[in-house]
């Protein structure tokens, strides 16, 4: 939108037209809709993930908010997707990461806040895969590194001193323009 921006990262700032908040509120209700109609195929996991599990492709849903602390491994082929579905925030403690093994794609993991749910990424975390916050703020912590995008609709969105990098690879999910977006929010803050 119209303003003065005092932008400073090692990357590049577009400032197109007008429509392109409106198109990429779009393009963000569609694949959030395409994810939450995803079918799932595992709605008995925990609500905390981690200390070193790995898991397989799949749609897991929990019943509430969700966390990650420690490690935890996705493995799978490059086709294979993984959709975290969390009714809630979805939090991660400090230093956990997120590990890609046996060929999985960052750009075919998404987590999806059901309800109104924050993302927060914390400090010194390695996160992989796109994060939807519903209705709230997503934020990812100094000294993190996220392989995929933060996105909100109504919310706020702020970086710590942090590394984030769009996933190489087409998405199973539409995102239509903000495939290449790091960050989308329809009407919050970028801090």
């Amino acid at each position: 939108g119209a303003g003065t921006y005092s932008v400073m990262f090692n990357g590049q700032y577009v400032s197109s037209s007008a429509g392109t908040t409106a198109r990429g509120t779009s393009y963000l209700t569609a694949a959030y809709n395409q994810l939450i109609a995803t079918t799932t195929t595992n709605s008995s996991h925990a609500a905390a993930f981690g200390s070193g599990e790995t898991l397989t492709a799949g749609v897991y849903a929990i019943a509430g908010a969700g966390s990650i602390a420690g490690t935890l491994n996705l493995s799978g082929s490059s086709s294979d997707v993984f959709i975290f579905k969390i009714n809630g925030a979805l939090t991660t403690g400090a230093g956990s990461t997120v590990n890609l093994i046996n060929g999985a794609q960052a750009s075919n993991v998404f987590w999806v806040a059901t309800s109104a749910g924050a993302m927060t990424i914390a400090a010194t975390t390695i996160m992989k895969g796109t994060l939807f916050a519903k209705d709230a703020a997503t934020s990812i912590g100094s000294g993190s590194t996220l392989e995929g995008r933060l996105f909100t609709n109504t919310g706020a969105i702020t970086i710590g001193p942090s590394t984030i990098s769009t996933p190489s690879g087409s998405s199973p999910i539409d995102l239509g323009e903000l495939n290449s977006f790091a960050l989308f929010t329809s009407s919050g803050a970028v801090d």
